[in-house]
């Protein structure tokens, strides 16, 4: 069920169709309330001055966000007036940034250089709009008066010889000012013409609860009979809306109106955020979700508010506040057993076949998941050949002919067939076949077979033959028995990197040969994982060590530091994009370095990430250049392509910032350190390549 009926009242906008389609919009809303919320009742306006600074008003508090932390203003108003109730009713703006307050007690402007605020006027004040000359217009007491803040002589406003009074909502535009009453009211100032009368008149004497311009008319949502398009010119209305019932209840009671910088109406209610686009009449309802973070707090939507870099910003029922870049494209989907049907936290290995990602996990087995759908499917341990030996999962390889090859802990190497749900058994002990049941990774050699190297403190690799089903043993570099292989890497031609805790190996597949690459420049390694960028230039995450790179063309190696300035121990995994940035799986959230730039940023659980905490080689890069890792918490997609920085340092407090970046509530920005590079031979370092909407209530 899209917006709704559309009653056509203007023949010259005869729209096609009757009903528009629901059409699926992301957006990403980031709470930055304190958790709980500010206040058991709702947010009733967000502003933000000329310094940038975000303020929230509710009914007895008002507070200041710095992008780092907020600051309570009650106690300065408790301060003027000591014994004294107090409520406040609105904020607004004037062009210059200079923020003003009505209260219970009067009418109240911020002084920036005293930090408080001091009385313009006295009386219970409502409602309040600034226009582009700066005047402002107030409700006080049921009257609505015109107010110059230089002379603060109010002057009475009337129309048809009647006082005006009870606003609700206001909207300024460079022609006029609109303000929609309680009464069913919709006035109009012109500008030009110094005129101030009644617009429109709604049926019912419902109260006008927002008023918004876009697309060369006037919007307008009344609290029963839905959104109104208006010609400002003529006052005619041209299109008229009945909002929906969400879920086939009862009509959500609207409270405010916004139109976007895309052109998209944001309509307030009771039952979440109604976004409209008028060009195709598609609808989206935005509604809390307890699985995603990123949905709005709560579903009593109180207010909208647009700030200087055209975010906007939602203010909720129970003191709840997020805010949305519309920009802020889907960097990140996460899978959680929580949230899906995922069959365990842990997520040890990745596999991709066509649209099918094949996820191992550490405890629960096989799940099968299908990226179209978003569907997982469990396949669990079972004796009767229908489910993998262990559900201990620790490496997986998609076969020539579709087949999966499974390394796992325990139970040796699977062979699954997903026609048939099959499952065939390689084990240690047995004739020509595996020297280990714990295997720690597979890598495919073509068409010819596997590479397999297991979780024992001895320098040997096995080839599984897809043809004949044999198992051949390497060993190689004795003096390394006692250390772990703990990676291993196709690269060009007949190499085979693999990896040790001490040492990095190159292995010769046609000779059966391996040479010793880093041994005596480093003298621990403490290597992890590691990948191969486009290059061909080796990339290790080490515990300790940081990051290293080594390059094969010039045999030169170098330690890139700074991943320890973010409280990072251990690379767990690691790969690198289409780009050839590197991405890695940490002890403490995802990370990427900038190759070009020379930075590291990092993601954790506040970005929508599966968690913290890393699984050892748990990361594949995808067909789309999609990366997928796993954690302790589940799996997250990464899109590096929709990754970001963010170009205003100073973060949200700027009317030219871009994202807000206080660490306690947006990491990006803040966990970005620049790399620092120590060679350990002779090699060069990396080259590093307003629109003004007052308040309404």
């Amino acid at each position: 069920m899209g917006v709704g009926r559309i009653i056509i009242l203007a023949a010259a906008l005869l729209l096609a169709a009757a009903d528009s389609c629901r059409a699926e919009q992301q957006y990403k809303f980031r709470t930055l309330s304190p958790e709980g919320g500010f206040y058991y009742d709702g947010v009733k306006s967000v502003g933000q001055d000329a310094d940038g600074f975000i303020w929230v008003l509710m009914d007895n508090e008002l507070q200041r966000f710095d992008g780092y932390q907020y600051k309570r203003y009650y106690p300065r108003f408790r301060d003027l007036m000591p014994g004294t109730e107090w409520h406040f009713a609105a904020m607004a703006t004037d062009p210059a940034g200079r923020l003003y307050v009505t209260t219970n007690n009067g009418l109240f402007t911020y002084n920036r250089t005293a930090d408080t605020f001091e009385k313009l006027i006295e009386g219970s004040a409502y409602s309040i709009n600034s226009d582009r000359a700066g005047n402002l217009w107030v409700d006080m007491a049921g009257r609505t008066y015109r107010i110059d803040p230089q002379t603060l002589v109010p002057d009475t406003l009337a129309c048809e010889g009647r006082p005006v009074g009870n606003i609700w909502s206001s909207h300024s535009t460079d022609e006029s000012v609109y303000m929609g009453s309680t009464q069913g009211r919709l006035y109009r100032y012109g500008y030009a013409t110094g005129r101030f009368e009644l617009f429109h008149k709604f049926p019912d004497d419902q109260t006008v609860q927002g008023i918004a311009a876009m697309g060369g008319l006037l919007w307008a949502v009344t609290s029963d009979t839905g959104l109104y398009a208006f010609d400002e010119g003529t006052g005619t209305v041209v299109r008229h809306y009945e909002l929906p019932a969400p879920g086939g209840g009862p009509q959500a009671p609207p409270r405010d109106l916004l139109a976007d910088k895309y052109g998209r109406l944001w309509i307030a209610t009771q039952s979440g955020i109604m976004v409209f686009d008028p060009a195709t009449g598609a609808d989206t309802l935005l509604v809390h979700s307890a699985s995603d973070m990123f949905s709005i707090p709560n579903n009593s939507v109180w207010c909208l508010f647009e700030d200087h870099r055209r975010n906007v910003w939602v203010g909720t029922f129970s003191g709840g506040l997020c805010m949305a870049d519309l920009d802020d494209t889907e960097m990140f989907r996460t899978y959680t057993p929580a949230t899906t049907a995922l069959s365990h936290g842990t997520v040890s290995a990745f596999a991709e076949d066509g649209s099918t990602v094949w996820t191992g996990t550490e405890g629960g087995g096989l799940n099968r998941f299908e990226r179209n759908g978003r569907a997982i499917t469990q396949i669990l341990s079972s004796r009767d050949g229908h489910g993998p030996a262990s559900n201990h999962i620790k490496s997986i390889v998609t076969g020539p002919s579709g087949e999966l090859y499974i390394g796992t802990f325990l139970g040796g190497l699977d062979i699954y067939d997903p026609a048939t749900g099959r499952f065939t058994n390689h084990r240690a002990g047995r004739d020509n076949s595996l020297l280990d049941n714990n295997i720690r990774k597979l890598v495919r050699d073509g068409d010819r077979g596997l590479w397999i190297i297991y979780q024992t403190n001895v320098s040997v690799v096995s080839h599984y033959s897809f043809s004949d089903r044999t198992f051949t043993h390497h060993y190689f570099d004795k003096k390394d028995n006692g250390w772990y292989l703990l990676d291993m890497v196709r690269g060009g031609g007949d190499d085979l990197w693999i990896l040790s805790s001490k040492n990095l190996y190159l292995f010769d597949t046609a000779t059966g040969q391996a040479r010793s690459v880093l041994s005596d420049r480093i003298p621990y390694l403490n290597g992890r994982s590691m990948c191969l960028d486009g290059r061909g230039d080796v990339w290790i995450g080490t515990v300790g060590h940081g990051l290293v790179r080594y390059s094969p063309s010039d045999d030169t190696m170098e330690v890139i530091e700074g991943i320890g300035d973010l409280n990072i121990s251990a690379v767990y995994s690691i790969i690198a994009d289409d780009r050839g940035d590197v991405w890695m799986g940490t002890d403490n959230g995802l990370v990427k370095y900038d190759t070009g730039a020379g930075t590291f940023l990092r993601f954790d659980s506040t970005d929508g990430l599966q968690g913290q905490v890393y699984y050892p080689l748990a990361c594949m890069k995808a067909s789309d250049g999609v990366i997928f890792f796993g954690g302790t918490g589940g799996f997250t997609a990464v899109q590096p392509e929709a990754i970001r920085r963010n170009p205003h340092p100073r973060g949200l407090l700027s009317p030219n910032s871009f994202w807000i970046t206080p660490p306690a509530y947006h990491p990006r920005g803040v966990a970005a350190v620049t790399a620092r590079a120590k060679s350990f031979c002779p090699i060069p370092r990396p080259t590093s390549a307003s629109g003004f909407r007052p308040t309404t209530i």
